[in-house]
């Protein structure tokens, strides 16, 4: 479980996704940039949301199944719900950073 989004969004998570070069290149300002880290930090606690819900949900249906268990099914849901082969992303998949040309 994330536990310190501040941490995380001002630091080295934010800027693997969205590397420093790119950020320079975009000439954010400083209200821009906390914005973006702001939505990031957004989209973590959604997704932490939605997990916590996925396990509640097993629970309910799964009263008997162990922490263990219940755990063992989500990093499989992780990996292998539909849309997750290639990532998360749409289209065709890629490199990332992207490469020029």
């Amino acid at each position: 479980m994330i536990r310190d989004l501040d941490a995380i969004a001002l630091s080295g998570l934010f800027y693997q996704v969205l590397p420093r070069r790119y950020i320079n290149r975009m000439h954010l300002t400083e209200q821009e940039l906390r914005e973006a880290r702001q939505r990031f930090r957004t989209a973590l606690e959604l997704f932490e949301l939605g997990v916590e819900l996925l396990r509640t949900r097993l629970r309910r249906e799964n009263p008997s199944a162990s922490t263990s268990e219940i755990e063992a099914h989500v990093a499989c849901w992780l990996q292998t719900r539909r849309g997750a082969e290639l990532g998360d992303g749409e289209g065709v998949s890629g490199t990332w950073p992207r490469q020029p040309g």
